[in-house]
């Protein structure tokens, strides 16, 4: 038996349940029914979702679970709901994500995709280069931009070693010959990259991350929640469903690559842009300024 809080998914019973799921039986009563019967998910005290939990002595404890919930949603969902994080996610939310359903691109014979309308299109990777069992995983995210909206393409996602790595990174710059631009964290296995790629695939450019991840994440997280970001239907790309679910365990799931890559192009389509335009120099202070009389006492 194994009684455990959950703060994250690649705990102990996270890796028994992904390892050995078929050897053991996984009991978890939430402070707080959290189910959705629409997709088939029962209670297993036989509650309403949002029904509260009642104490051994038959006292509704609504009250007091209420008060507790003050600690904050991460430390709510790991010690009274079982979770590593909340149902709906932490820094980037389930609901958020606007989906289209129609291909963005027109695909040629050989296989290579060609878009038209978007004003810049880029691919951003996340590499690592071990190839076993319980490492991170290489992600390669196509993305386009019009206006302030950006649109996730493609992407190339899996354990790969140097060498596959270099090949995925070949193949996928092939399939997009527009993606002129590729961003490679510079931190890790990007100069490896960097140094084999360079003199081969045009357009290799290396980042210097700023901040931690779930700083870079949380930056991107407004523009995601105002609907400025869209991710292919799960009948398009069935992957982008992983996507999703990756971004809404952040910071607390086993795997963040494909946040890493995400958050990386989010940055340079979007964010960067708008800082731009709000820069503000010492002569638009002068030209404001300029109607107004400074007083000294």
């Amino acid at each position: 038996m194994l009684i455990q809080t959950r703060w994250r998914e690649d705990d102990m019973a996270g890796w028994l349940q992904r390892e050995h799921g078929d050897e053991w039986d996984v009991l978890n009563i939430p402070a707080q029914a959290d189910h959705d019967p629409e997709k088939g998910e029962t209670d297993v005290l036989g509650r309403e979702p949002g029904e509260f939990m009642i104490s051994a002595r038959g006292r509704a404890v609504k009250d007091w679970l209420k008060k507790i919930r003050e600690v904050g949603s991460r430390a709510w969902n790991a010690l009274y709901q079982g979770r590593p994080a909340p149902a709906d996610g932490t820094i980037l939310k389930r609901t958020w994500w606007k989906r289209y359903d129609v291909p963005l691109w027109l695909e040629r014979e050989d296989g290579s995709r060609i878009v038209s309308g978007f004003d810049d299109l880029l691919i951003s990777w996340d590499l690592t280069f071990k190839k076993t069992e319980g490492t991170d995983y290489v992600s390669g995210q196509v993305w386009g931009r019009r206006g302030a909206n950006a649109y996730l393409l493609d992407r190339v996602h899996g354990r790969m070693d140097f060498v596959d790595t270099l090949a995925a990174f070949r193949r996928l710059a092939a399939r997009w010959p527009q993606a002129l631009l590729k961003l490679v964290e510079d931190k890790a296995n990007g100069p490896a990259v960097i140094s084999m790629l360079g003199n081969t695939v045009g357009g290799i450019v290396p980042v210097e991350p700023d901040g931690g991840k779930e700083a870079r994440a949380a930056a991107v997280s407004p523009l995601v929640e105002a609907g400025n970001v869209w991710l292919p239907s799960s009948k398009l790309a069935p992957w982008a469903d992983d996507v999703i679910e990756q971004c809404a365990g952040f910071p607390t799931a086993a795997h963040d690559d494909d946040v890493d890559a995400l958050s990386q192009a989010l940055n340079r389509l979007l964010v960067q842009p708008l800082l731009l335009d709000q820069l503000v120099t010492e002569g638009d202070l002068d030209d404001e300024l300029a109607d107004f009389h400074i007083v000294r006492y």
